[in-house]
Order: structure tokens, then C-alpha cells, then sequence
């Protein structure tokens, strides 16, 4: 959907030339080009295409549609997935592999609220938002799949880190599942671990962050915030 709209603003001001959706997401992707296939009142026709694999890896693919033009590219890392990575090995990854030097990329990121970032509040105020039964499915689906338990016989905790962060001000919640005792569904071995990271998110200092861009070869070109949730324009101004 945030694909879909980007696309409606290129097409009212510059045009759209290509679209190209790149996710290890299969089912994804399959939806995002139905949707915009789906699409109708666009100026032109243009091509679509979709890639089924890592963007921290790409290897030898031809790095962005129509990529002989000279003209800028826009690409789109949003859903937060800035924090899900060490942030300065991402985006060397994504500038050594796609982005060019005048490129473009958009990318968001949530805001923690901390009067001090280099205070972690005692009260838990980070890792509370996280603390739901939807997260606790969201997180666990892969553990039910892979093994015999269901959601309710694991032990679920939250912390604050800075372990996975470069960012100054920021910090990691990890949701992680502890002291596991379980058996696999296919093969019926045991797996028996203290503690097993489930997945891992990252809250800002918006003013931190967008300060520490430059130090990895983007500059800031437009920022707003909204709902807590901010948004950064950034324009590859070449190897950092």
C-alpha cells in the first residue's frame, strides 16, 4: 500500500518509468504486484517486476530497472526496517549494491520519546509497547511451525539493548523466548536453549539519527514525523 501510493505521487508529478518490488517474501510479493497491477488511471503504461530475494545480498542481479538511464532512482526501505539491521552495515550494503550516487532513498523509523537517549528508563517504558499477545503470535509463528509447541508452552521476554545499534541515541528492543525445551516436528529432536532472539526492532533520537546519515554517504533532503513515526528523504551522496 505504501508502495501504491508513492507510485500515485511519482505519476502526478514526474512520472513513473518502472517499478520494481524486491522482498524474501514470496506471498508478498505476489500480492504488492497484483495490487499494483490492479492499479488504474496511471498516465502510462509502465513495467513491472519482482524479485525474490535478500537486498543485503544481491549478488550479481541487475540492480534496479532500467538502470542504463542516468536519471535518479527511488527506493523505498520502509515497514522500519532500518532497525532490524546493524544500520551502517545495511546501508553499505544497499549502496554498494543498487544505490548510486544521486539516488534516492526513503526510509522510517520509530521514535522512543526519551527526554535523555543515553538513559534507559527503569520502568520498562521501551519494551511495553511490544508486550501484546499480537506481537507474542507475530514472533512465535516460526517457533510453533519448526517445532511441537504452541505459543502458550514458551516463555517470552523483552529487553533494551544497544548490542545491535550504531546509532547514537538509539536502542534495540529485543523479543527473545526463554529457556526452550522442545522437540522438532520433523525430525522429533530435542532442542534445549536459554534463550533464543526472536526478533529485534530499533527506537530513535529522530535528531540523532538524521544527524548521523551524512556519516554513511546519505544526506538529508526532506524529514517530517507523524504518530511518533519519522520519515527521512535521503539523497546517496556516494561512498561514506
Amino acid at each position: 500500500s505504501i508502495d501504491e501510493r508513492v507510485l500515485r505521487v511519482l505519476d502526478d508529478s514526474a512520472g513513473v518509468v518502472a517499478y520494481r518490488g524486491l522482498d524474501f517474501s514470496y506471498d508478498l510479493l505476489r500480492r504488492t504486484v497484483h495490487r499494483i497491477l490492479s492499479g488504474r488511471g496511471y498516465r502510462r503504461p509502465f513495467p513491472i517486476e519482482a524479485v525474490c530475494g535478500d537486498f543485503t545480498d544481491l549478488g550479481s542481479a541487475d540492480p534496479t530497472p532500467g538502470s542504463a538511464d542516468p536519471s535518479p532512482h527511488l527506493f523505498l526501505l520502509t515497514g522500519l526496517t532500518l532497525g532490524n539491521y546493524a544500520e551502517d552495515a545495511l546501508l553499505r550494503s544497499l549502496r554498494e549494491g543498487v544505490i548510486r550516487a544521486g539516488d534516492y532513498l526513503l526510509v522510517d523509523a520509530r521514535g522512543h520519546g526519551l527526554a535523555d537517549p543515553e538513559v534507559e528508563p527503569s520502568n520498562g517504558s521501551l519494551t511495553a509497547s511490544y508486550d501484546l499477545e499480537s506481537v507474542r503470535r507475530f514472533v512465535l509463528g516460526p517457533v510453533e511451525v519448526a517445532t511441537e509447541a504452541s505459543g502458550e508452552d514458551i516463555d517470552v521476554g523483552f529487553d533494551a539493548s544497544r548490542r545491535l545499534t550504531v546509532v547514537p541515541g538509539a536502542w534495540n528492543v529485543v523479543i527473545h523466548a526463554k529457556n526452550l525445551d522442545l522437540r522438532m516436528r520433523l525430525t522429533g529432536a530435542r532442542v534445549a536453549r536459554e534463550r533464543v532472539d526472536l526478533a529485534v526492532t530499533t527506537l530513535y533520537d529522530a535528531e540523532q539519527l538524521a544527524a548521523w546519515f551524512p556519516s554513511v554517504g546519505f544526506e538529508v533532503v526532506w524529514r517530517a514525523a507523524r504518530n511518533g513515526t519519522s520519515f527521512f528523504l535521503l539523497r546517496c551522496t556516494g561512498p561514506a
